[in-house]
């Protein structure tokens, strides 16, 4: 039947209402929760269940526990254990973390949406069982997850050209919406025929990597290359790739944003810089997006290869991951080796940011007359994270900034410069990183 004085669903569960019929005190109406409870004459209060429940390995002693309360303030209890099986708790038992739960124990009493459960030994499997309770300590219907730590860190540098037709699980333990693409959407990968595959069609896709241990390293570097849509669906504003570190802290900070809504026929080189004092025995780096408009079937697609950490423990003023993506080991390219024989030293490859291996790779600066009299049109291969300097000279001695800092804008740079005078110019082209 349906009650004029009916309140409206609980909580946002559809469907589930209360009423009390006017006139009727509240000692006179008994209520039965979710969990077919039966409640005390007048006790009307009652928790709903955690929405959900997703603990995550953070390190290899670590686990990061979050849940979606059916309220915001929920007072939520959870227990760890070795295996899926858990007591009730006791209706009317207040609970605090480190008292015994059975054969278990309580790790969290109070409110979200997450926290920090250790230690563990590195692969250790544990089960959570959360229940919410309202201010008289009744509980809630339970929801169980696992979650499992992780290996033991790494060491550096950590190199996946993404060689295989599935992700390695030893270098990306954690994923969710992410992919081998095998050539079919990603345009002219640099290892072909394979490279990652975020997909925001499957919500908030992402792809963590295993922990490293960067040892007494002060700096590090992350490198990848990425494409946005490829011969795929171009992500919707909104749908951006994130490229995040994991801190001292734990917490996830930002370490690039590339905006979605530009398509790109080609891969892009980043470098990024970590910042400093944020290098930690579990250093890791996560890539993640998320569908905003995404509708079933638009496949909303960033592509990554060639991912690497690395810092340059040789010596020789290259990184390390970089020099195990072109070379062996780490003794073939040198501060002054030209593996490739193309004029540019295998360093100067380096700070460009080309093939080392790749006679046609390599910073050249073309000249050639504009339309306009008088003017000259410049053109270069261009990388991300490198920033480039024009110098002109009237003797090739003494050379000045013609353009200082042009920041890079890949595939390449296009450049304008009308000279003057009547004596011979030349132009030179420096690049820093």
């Amino acid at each position: 039947p349906s009650f004029p004085d009916a309140a409206p669903a609980v909580g946002g569960a559809s469907g589930t209402n209360s009423y009390q019929r006017s006139g009727w005190a509240d000692t006179e109406v008994s209520f039965t929760d979710f969990n077919a409870v039966a409640r005390s004459p007048g006790r009307i209060a009652f928790g709903l269940p955690v929405q959900s429940l997703d603990p995550l390995g953070l390190t290899s002693s670590e686990i990061d526990v979050w849940w979606t309360p059916a309220n915001p303030g929920d007072q939520v209890l959870i227990v760890a254990s070795p295996d899926p099986i858990f007591t009730y708790p006791v209706n009317g038992m207040a609970y605090a973390p480190g008292m015994p739960f059975g054969a278990d124990f309580v790790v969290w009493f109070g409110p979200g949406p997450n926290f920090i459960d250790a230690p563990y030994p590195p692969g250790t499997p544990v089960y959570y069982r959360a229940w919410t309770t309202d201010p008289t300590m009744n509980y809630s219907a339970g929801l169980t997850a696992m979650a499992t730590t992780l290996a033991p860190p790494l060491p550096l540098p950590l190199i996946d050209p993404f060689p295989a037709p599935t992700l390695s699980p030893a270098i990306w333990p954690q994923s969710v919406g992410a992919s081998i693409d095998s050539g079919t959407l990603a345009v002219a990968p640099p290892s072909p025929p394979d490279c990652a595959r975020l997909d925001s069609a499957s919500g908030s896709p992402f792809m963590a990597c295993q922990s490293v241990n960067p040892g007494t390293a002060t700096e590090l570097a992350v490198r990848y290359f990425f494409q946005e849509g490829g011969a795929g669906d171009l992500p919707e504003p909104g749908e951006d790739l994130i490229v995040e570190y994991l801190d001292p802290g734990r917490a996830w900070q930002v370490l690039m944003i590339h905006p979605a809504g530009t398509p790109m026929g080609h891969f892009q080189l980043m470098e990024l810089r970590v910042p400093p004092g944020m290098l930690h025995g579990e250093f890791r780096v996560r890539f993640r997006t998320q569908a905003v408009s995404a509708t079933t079937g638009d496949n909303d697609d960033w592509f990554i290869d060639d991912f690497s950490i690395a810092v340059d423990f040789d010596g020789d003023g290259m990184e390390d991951g970089w020099e195990l993506l072109y070379f062996p080991d780490l003794d073939t390219a040198t501060a002054t080796t030209d593996w490739d024989k193309d004029g540019s030293s295998d360093l100067t490859e380096w700070t460009a940011g080309t093939d080392p291996t790749d006679p046609l790779s390599l910073l050249v600066l073309k000249i050639k007359p504009s339309a306009t009299a008088g003017t000259y049109d410049f053109e270069w291969p261009s990388v991300s994270g490198r920033t480039y300097h024009v110098q002109t000279s009237s003797n090739l001695t003494t050379w000045t900034d013609r353009v200082p800092s042009i920041p890079a804008t890949p595939p390449k740079n296009t450049w304008s410069d009308t000279p003057g005078g009547t004596g011979p110019v030349f132009y030179r082209l420096r690049v820093t990183r």
